[in-house]
């Protein structure tokens, strides 16, 4: 996966935007600032809707795009992505402390990622047990 495929930035027009989402075959296009800054996004759907209410493929991206979206930081625990691919949304952006694109997730491409070992205590008949669970993938 290639993270410009996900890009266009601002000014970029609806036709490159078609262009990128062909590409990177999610059906989503994130939609930067001068800075790299993720600042909206915009669907293969947006994109058609609005070229059936009058825009045309020189349209600007940012005229179209959704600057109300879901994004999280990189550093984000894969319990809380996975809760959020299970109930809200198809693909999330994962972005730096200063906003810009460092990963994209989805239902179809979330990484296998090494977890820490994990140590539980139980009780059995007032002992204390404890119980380590090894390194896996997850």
């Amino acid at each position: 996966m290639k993270l410009d495929d996900f890009k266009i930035y601002q000014n970029g027009k609806l036709k490159d935007a078609l262009r990128l989402i062909d590409q990177n075959e999610s059906g989503i296009i994130f939609v930067t600032d001068a800075q790299d800054r993720v600042i909206g996004v915009a669907t293969d759907g947006d994109i058609r809707r609005k070229l059936l209410d009058g825009f045309d493929l020189q349209s600007s991206i940012e005229d179209i795009c959704n600057k109300d979206f879901v994004s999280h930081k990189i550093s984000t625990s894969r319990e809380i992505l996975i809760k959020e691919l299970d109930t809200k949304v198809n693909v999330i952006p994962l972005v730096d402390d200063e906003g810009r694109l460092q990963d994209v997730i989805s239902r179809n491409n979330f990484p296998i990622t090494k977890e820490d070992t994990v140590y539980l205590m139980q009780f059995l008949d007032g002992i204390a047990q404890k119980a380590i669970i090894q390194e896996e993938w997850r």
